[in-house]
């Protein structure tokens, strides 16, 4: 976000330098001590307001304007106030004519009359500032006098009708009524009838309650919401809803969405709010309707508030290892040994800094007594035996030279008196690692040692971080982290060989995420948006990173993960759901799916889970009974003279282990190596080619690496049937994996979304016109889906589906951190 920042404030100085006409007269007529402090944002707001309105060319000009700041109460109002003098003088300006408003005429002669009676009393003091009566009598004097003040101004006004609607909450509602009780800028919508203005406010009323005054719904132009997205009374104040209402009659020209941030400004809950916002209100779903988005960064420019600065982050030692590259290797191999390259032991592995902990390290992790353990139950049964000692080997001789290098000095040269370091749970929660630690850096006391989950409740001040924790990806986020976290005199310094690249692509991530948050056309037009992509796309890291974050969801513990809790009427108790898990729910009479942070602005009455469903069925039996699954293995049996019965898994080998006994094992390792490098993709070791490869006894299926085992396949001239085959059959064997569950989800969020479930009969009617679409959006090769059988396998999983879908009423639904 920096590169991002510090274009930005490059170009908006120029941006506010000249306020748009009629800017001085409304921001004089705020009545607030403090809002000089806000007069350039302001400006930059009143700026983007007249851009957007003028260059959308849609039938209702829609704008959600985001502060990503988490503006206090007042600064809040005096922006709402802004707005509606704003939209009231704009107003005026438009229904001036030349003839006297007799109305308005009437009230100035009470008013003057009513000043003129409004004698001091005999027992006011104005002494030493005055007594109470004295108070009373002058503050209903300034009172008159700025009604009169106001009459006269809107002397010439014409209809003097009510264009704009501001739905607010209470506190505001009750504020701006307050405030402009003698100008009356602004007036309750229950007042419409019996008080003249151009903006009304409301706090809960509905659209259709609203439409029970006709000439006040046939009057509106505009719809502000402030504040107020949350409201489930505000919720048909939506683009298509307004867009109907148009169709019959009334006449809404602008839809404004006024939104604000959190306290904790990050990138998670910037796309939250704008996801929120865009699902429930542009539910048109234009993409040219983009958000506007001002940063907290462009506030405290225009604020002239002191940025918090980032964390300084460092990176020590080389990027890349012979013995480090080859534990990578082997290890990414087996997918089930994921959790050795994980970011949590790459932690544990950058602390290693005495043969001590080495030894500590490597007996928890291939020792295999569970009371030490670092790693879990799961991973340790995973361990092939002939890799073993190779993966123990390298990992061992990888420690060595982070031992044997200057990392620790490194260390310790960040540490000062008032020091806290950040390091991983392991090491906290093991007594033996922790005092080594404690003995090899000099630590003269545990308070000095805190992990992520700690840092949440005290002042990110003298920290020295050595635990990498960066923003993860969609849908796992994490906060907080190396990237985003604000600090005061704090470092962070990391391997580079376990974590540069990491890091750079953590922070390409973070920067693009950004830039497409930001993107909108006055961007373009008067910020070189351009220019920034560029900047952006300069980030990218060359050397990709994998990381599967489904397993790293699972070991990060820092108190701050956002859920959704839902509470089912027919439960007992809640249950917390990821932000991006899937839920049915019924929209006018339909079945469509949403994400779980989607339900808290739907408020539905009746959701089910999607997993749920999914979990529980044979989803890839029910694929593999369609494509006969037996009749194409035979059909490969025969082709390559192949005993009947032959395992699939074991197929691929078997022909391997043929073209080995016929070149022999080196001649064919190097070859398939050969070609794999002409791809970019690497080659396992000879060990592991001779282990695994060219055995038919071994376990396991096929390479991890798609590419590679797509390669293997053509070489062998082996059918892309066969393929599938292999992925139905792996899918069937992880089926509750989070990854796995994800795709099939999504593939059946848009068979809900195309209406596949409202009417069985016609499922297949709808399929022939998607058919394109489906092959173009969905990995159906990764999920067993042939596309030759592509419509009979669709409709086969809605029929397996539908009579499974049972939507439960809702008790409570919440957004809660853990």
């Amino acid at each position: 976000m920096e590169v991002i920042n510090q274009h930005i404030n490059k170009h908006i100085a120029p941006f506010v330098e000249d306020p748009t006409d009629g800017f001085e007269e409304i921001f004089s007529e705020i009545i607030n001590s403090e809002k000089e402090r806000l007069k350039n944002l302001l400006i930059y707001v009143d700026r983007i307001l007249n851009i957007t309105t003028t260059s959308n060319k849609s039938k209702i000009n829609y704008l959600h304007l985001h502060f990503e700041k988490d503006f206090d109460f007042n600064d809040r109002t005096i922006i709402l106030e802004f707005l509606v003098l704003k939209h009231f003088l704009y107003s005026l300006d438009n229904d001036k004519t030349e003839l006297t408003n007799e109305l308005i005429q009437d009230n100035i002669s009470r008013i003057k009359r009513e000043i003129k009676n409004n004698q001091i009393p005999a027992n006011a003091s104005g002494k030493n500032g005055g007594n109470r009566i004295y108070k009373k009598w002058k503050n209903k004097k300034d009172e008159k006098r700025a009604e009169l003040d106001f009459n006269n101004k809107i002397l010439n006004s014409n209809k003097l009708q009510v264009n704009t609607l501001v739905n607010t909450l209470t506190r505001y509602f009750t504020e701006c009524i307050d405030k402009f009780k003698s100008k009356q800028y602004g007036i309750k919508i229950e007042d419409v009838t019996v008080s003249k203005s151009y903006v009304a406010f409301n706090k809960e009323k509905t659209l259709d309650q609203i439409d029970q005054n006709e000439q006040l719904v046939d009057s509106l132009e505009n719809i502000i919401l402030f504040d107020s997205e949350s409201k489930s009374n505000f919720i048909n104040f939506n683009l298509k809803e307004l867009l109907e209402w148009n169709e019959d009659g009334t006449t809404f020209k602008n839809l404004l969405i006024i939104t604000f941030g959190k306290k904790k400004v990050n990138i998670n809950n910037l796309k939250n709010k704008l996801n929120q916002v865009d699902f429930k209100f542009n539910t048109e779903k234009n993409e040219l309707l983009k958000p506007y988005v001002i940063t907290n960064g462009e506030v405290n420019n225009l604020m002239k508030i002191d940025n918090q600065k980032q964390l300084k982050t460092n990176f020590y030692g080389i990027e890349s290892n012979t013995f480090w590259d080859s534990f990578l290797l082997e290890t990414q191999i087996h997918e089930n040994l994921y959790e050795l390259i994980s970011i949590k032991m790459r932690n544990i592995y950058s602390l290693v800094i005495n043969e001590k902990i080495k030894e500590i390290v490597l007996e928890s992790v291939f020792g295999g007594n569970e009371g030490t353990a670092l790693i879990s139950e799961t991973t340790q049964q995973e361990f092939p035996d002939e890799l073993k000692n190779e993966l123990k080997e390298n990992l061992s001789n990888t420690l060595d030279y982070i031992i044997n290098s200057a990392w620790k000095d490194e260390i310790k040269k960040l540490i000062h008196e008032n020091t806290t370091i950040v390091i991983s749970n392991e090491f906290l929660e093991n007594n033996l690692l922790k005092k080594e630690l404690q003995k090899e850096l000099g630590l003269s006391h545990s308070k000095k040692l805190i992990n992520w989950e700690e840092l949440n409740s005290m002042t990110p001040e003298n920290l020295l971080i050595l635990n990498y924790l960066d923003p993860g990806h969609y849908p796992y986020y994490f906060y907080p982290n190396i990237i985003e976290i604000p600090t005061i005199n704090s470092k962070g310094i990391f391997l580079n060989l376990l974590f540069k690249n990491k890091f750079q692509w953590a922070n390409f991530n973070n920067n693009n995420d950004y830039y497409k948050l930001l993107n909108h056309q006055v961007r373009s037009d008067y910020f070189d948006w351009i220019a920034v992509k560029n900047k952006v796309n300069s980030l990218r890291p060359k050397v990709k990173e994998k990381t599967s974050w489904d397993i790293e969801s699972t070991y990060v513990n820092n108190g701050n993960k956002e859920v959704i809790r839902i509470k089912l009427l027919s439960e007992k108790k809640p249950h917390n759901y990821h932000t991006s898990d899937l839920f049915i729910y019924k929209s006018n009479y339909t079945n469509k799916v949403v994400r779980a942070i989607d339900l808290l602005a739907l408020n539905p009455t009746e959701i089910q889970s999607l997993d749920y469903i999914t979990n529980a069925l044979p989803i890839y039996d029910k694929l593999a009974d369609i494509n006969k699954q037996e009749e194409e293995l035979d059909v490969i049996r025969k082709k390559f003279n192949i005993e009947d019965g032959e395992d699939a898994g074991r197929l691929w080998k078997v022909l391997l282990k043929r073209k080995s006994e016929d070149l022999g094992k080196e001649s064919l390792y190097s070859e398939i190596q050969e070609l794999l490098g002409q791809q970019n993709l690497k080659m396992v070791s000879f060990q592991h080619f001779e282990n695994h490869w060219i055995n038919p006894e071994s376990k396991s299926l096929a390479p991890i690496v798609k590419k590679v085992f797509l390669s293997i396949c053509n070489y062998l001239n082996l059918p892309k049937a066969y393929i599938i085959l292999i992925s139905r059959i792996k899918n069937k064997t992880k089926q509750t994996t989070r990854n796995n569950t994800r795709k099939m989800n999504l593939l059946f969020k848009d068979l809900f979304d195309d209406g596949c479930f409202d009417d069985i009969s016609k499922t297949r009617e709808i399929l022939i016109t998607k058919k394109e679409y489906y092959q173009k959006n969905h990995s159906l090769e990764e999920l067993g889906i042939d596309e030759n059988h592509l419509l009979e396998n669709l409709v086969a999983l809605v029929e397996l589906i539908n009579p499974e879908i049972s939507l439960q009423k809702v008790d409570s639904i919440e957004s809660i951190n853990l």
